[in-house]
């Protein structure tokens, strides 16, 4: 499989957003986001711990629907999905 090529300065906005590196940082941000904002210990684990499972759900659910091409299983996965990912705004 073939990747695509990482964004140069002559890459769109909308091209930068879509380069993998900016997928990546995209966590990362987040991360540092939740370890700034939260303030108790207990919280922040909750929310590292919902961010992840969020991040690794998406990947699994991205290799279910397109890899797969199991449309049920990507529907039931998009429902194990939805708890973590309702963990992480009551946790900030």
């Amino acid at each position: 499989m073939r990747s695509r090529p990482e964004c140069k300065s002559s890459c769109t906005p909308e091209q930068r957003e879509k380069s993998p590196s900016a997928q990546r940082s995209s966590g990362k941000k987040i991360a540092y986001r939740l370890l700034t904002l939260v303030m108790s210990q207990a919280d922040r684990l909750i929310s590292l711990t919902a961010l992840g499972m969020v991040m690794l759900y998406n990947e699994l659910w991205n290799i279910v629907l397109f890899r797969w091409q199991n449309p049920y299983a990507a529907f039931l996965g998009v429902l194990a999905y939805l708890f973590p990912l309702l963990l992480l705004p009551g946790s900030i």
